[in-house]
């Protein structure tokens, strides 16, 4: 009776993943989990490509595996929604978080078998409505060209009102002007 040893992996192995997931989950600045039930692998890679692009990572692991490694760190609620096919979206960086929810949030609308099952960022967890605020917000650029919109207002309503009297006097001279010419 022989048995299949192909995806039999030792003890020591399973450290190894352990004390790895650990680590990504204590370093990184956010985490995605999603479930990617019913994606095909070539999709999936084309996911892995394009989040790389964002200084992000796309894993799949084993739900035991997993479990043992966020017990043992500070994210230890992920424990609880980790449900079938499931992979962690690492971001190390705090300036590629909002980018990468963006990312992440809008692929799941293109490809809705991607489902995001919850967050943690800045050591909280965060639920799948939040997510989707923090996906939803302006860019950068959006919100500091509002800023520069709203302290310049009041300097052009302060220029339109020295303003208008000149104008209506320049005006009123003009036509006295005219009329004194006819």
């Amino acid at each position: 009776m022989q048995t299949k040893l192909k995806n039999k992996i030792s003890k020591e192995q399973k450290k190894e993943i352990v004390s790895s997931v650990k680590e990504k989950i204590e370093s990184s600045h956010s985490i995605l989990l999603v479930s990617s039930e019913g994606i095909p692998a070539t999709t999936i890679s084309q996911f892995r490509k394009e989040l790389a692009s964002y200084n992000a990572k796309y894993i799949v692991i084993k739900k035991t595996l997993f479990i043992m490694g966020v017990k043992q760190s500070a994210a230890r609620e992920l424990e609880n929604f980790y449900k079938g096919l499931c992979g962690i979206i690492v971001c190390n960086s705090e300036a590629d978080t909002i980018n990468v929810t963006k990312f992440v949030y809008n692929w799941s609308k293109d490809n809705p078998k991607l489902k995001i099952l919850c967050g943690f960022i800045n050591n909280k967890l965060v639920s799948v409505e939040k997510i989707i605020e923090i996906a939803n917000l302006p860019s950068k650029e959006v919100l500091i060209y509002n800023l520069l919109l709203i302290l310049n207002s009041p300097i052009v309503k302060f220029y339109n009102v020295l303003r208008t009297p000149i104008v209506s006097l320049l005006n009123i001279l003009a036509t006295k002007s005219k009329s004194e010419k006819s």
